[in-house]
């Protein structure tokens, strides 16, 4: 069975702003407490599903496909850095993303609602859109410290890209960390 998500791939200029953020970030942040994402993986996931069986994959791929002819591209951009759950108790360093998202939002919930019976992970929270900079392994007193005050100080300039195709990824776990592979796009129609 493959575990699959739904993201939106990111332009290279985005991926330009994010290893620029982490470089910045790995400055004040020990190399040890954070678990980096690896920004050639990076996306802006819509939907993760978690194990579809191999009889739901063809009806997942018509769903988002069809779900994908009938919208539109849009406009999106980056935006401040944050931290999951809190600033109390952070575990994902983030980079927040802005620009048309009732689009972006619309388009979640469109296909939320297209694939609620596919997979084997429910959503049971609210959609934030996000690129995820890191994991964070310890939340030490200082780490913390360390973390909030990298979070004041960077001020990452936004860069702005268009939305045009969403897709379907498998991502494959292994020792040396997950390889996601493309199974199908769904391109968007023109402005």
């Amino acid at each position: 069975m493959p575990r699959l998500f739904i993201a939106l791939q990111l332009p290279v200029e985005v991926k330009d702003l994010l290893r620029n953020v982490q470089a910045q970030l790995r400055r004040q942040i020990p190399h040890r407490q954070i678990r980096w994402q690896d920004v050639e993986k990076s996306h802006l996931t819509l939907r993760f599903l978690g194990n579809v069986s191999d009889a739901d994959l063809p009806i997942c791929c018509q769903q988002v496909t069809e779900a994908s002819q009938r919208w539109r591209r849009f406009d999106l951009e980056t935006s401040s850095l944050g931290v999951f759950p809190s600033r109390q108790r952070p575990s994902v360093l983030w980079l927040g993303v802005s620009g048309d998202l009732q689009a972006l939002t619309d388009l979640h919930d469109t296909l939320s609602h297209r694939l609620s019976t596919i997979g084997s992970y429910q959503e049971t929270k609210g959609f934030h859109p996000h690129l995820t900079l890191g994991r964070v392994r310890h939340t030490s007193r200082e780490v913390r410290e360390q973390l909030l005050a990298a979070l004041e100080q960077i001020r990452p300039n936004p860069v702005s890209w268009q939305a045009d195709r969403v897709e379907i990824i498998e991502s494959e776990l292994h020792r040396s960390g997950a390889r996601y592979k493309t199974l199908a796009t769904g391109e968007f129609k023109g402005p």
